[in-house]
């Protein structure tokens, strides 16, 4: 699912682009509140060392309260077959993963992947995509549905706090 690249598109990330489905209420019992999800799909690519890596983050992927009812409205990388899978086991390490060097070589191991070999290429890897995700993010923030209908939930929640 990746292809080679220039030298110099060597660590970066690309612009993003969008799909929108839907946007959905839910009441969150625990927290006593209600929500918006908005049914979305971010997404574009890494490039990391001269190798691209397709990227995609939803909503959705993981549940308030462990509730399966209750779907997350917090942006987050897919774990479908849009995302490359060397992306999904990067984003699930820590920091401390990457301190010691015998489990640094076993992670290099695992992921099997050309355009990380030593520790250096690791870390350019986990900061590439822990910024990704930052800047997906913010592009989700700013798009223009999720603002006009997340103001149009807040006004209607105001309304109906006023009506009951």
């Amino acid at each position: 699912m990746y292809e080679e690249m220039s030298e110099t598109t060597k660590n970066n990330y690309t612009e993003f682009d969008h799909q929108y489905f839907d946007s959905q209420k839910y009441f969150d019992n625990e927290a006593q509140e209600q929500y918006l999800r908005h049914n979305v799909n971010v997404y574009n690519q890494i490039n990391h060392n001269g190798v691209v890596f397709d990227a995609m983050y939803q909503t959705g992927n993981s549940f308030r309260n462990n509730d399966y009812s209750l779907p997350s409205e917090e942006l987050e990388l897919s774990y479908t077959d849009s995302t490359d899978k060397v992306l999904i086991e990067v984003s699930q390490l820590n920091a401390c993963d990457l301190e010691s060097d015998s489990s640094v070589q076993n992670i290099i191991e695992y992921l099997q992947c050309d355009s990380i070999r030593h520790k250096d290429d690791l870390v350019t890897m986990f900061n590439l995509v822990q910024q990704n995700l930052v800047a997906a993010k913010s592009y989700f923030d700013a798009l223009e549905f999720n603002i006009f209908i997340s103001n149009a939930f807040i006004e209607d929640g105001e309304n109906e706090a006023e009506t009951a």
